[in-house]
């Protein structure tokens, strides 16, 4: 057997697998659907891929900034403190 042009992709983690199931809950049935921890595993994926592959500025021009106001509290859960602090920030500026 030849070996494949492309490279081949690693095996998913655990993290993957989660964080994919949660993504096709939220997309099959809603945010509100969610349990709690799934909600902040969708908050944090969706908001961290956000600022870190586009800016803040796509957190807040993209779908994804409709639910800026739950941000901070999600990062807060899961112990990631400055980001959590730099949202309430901007959240604040737009209340």
């Amino acid at each position: 057997m030849s070996t494949p042009w492309y490279p081949r992709l690693p095996e998913p983690t655990p993290l993957d697998i989660v964080v994919r199931a949660v993504l096709a809950r939220e997309a099959a049935s809603g945010l509100d659907a969610l349990e709690a921890w799934e909600k902040v595993v969708f908050l944090v994926w969706t908001a961290d891929g956000e600022i870190e592959n586009g800016s803040f500025f796509a957190l807040f021009y993209n779908s994804t900034g409709d639910h800026l106001s739950m941000f901070p509290e999600a990062f807060a859960q899961v112990g990631a403190t400055k980001k959590a602090r730099t949202l309430r920030k901007l959240v604040a500026l737009f209340d």
